[in-house]
């Protein structure tokens, strides 16, 4: 697993993950990471990325799962909903 920001690397490990087993990164700075998952028997590759957008008042998360048989899939989720925003007015009526 690899994660990289402006090509310099965050993260970098290889790990032996069992059967429904789970690996989470926090990225707690805003900026365009890339996530790299490879499976080293199946030789399978799968990349995802965080934009600056992911970093906003959403809530958003990469998922990359492993099947059974060693094959990858990935996605990005986000609640996608409106950030809100202070307004400052006055009603004045005369």
């Amino acid at each position: 697993m690899l994660v990289e920001n402006d090509s310099t690397a965050q993260f970098d490990g290889v790990y032996t993950v069992g059967p429904a087993g789970t690996v989470l990164i926090t990225l707690g700075e805003r900026g365009t990471y890339t996530l790299s998952v490879d499976v080293l028997e199946t030789e399978g590759t799968i990349t995802e990325q965080a934009t600056p957008e992911n970093f906003d008042c959403n809530q958003s998360s990469t998922q990359v799962n492993i099947s059974a048989g060693g094959e990858l899939t990935g996605n990005t989720l986000s609640t996608l909903m409106a950030c809100s925003t202070e307004v400052n007015s006055t009603n004045e009526s005369s």
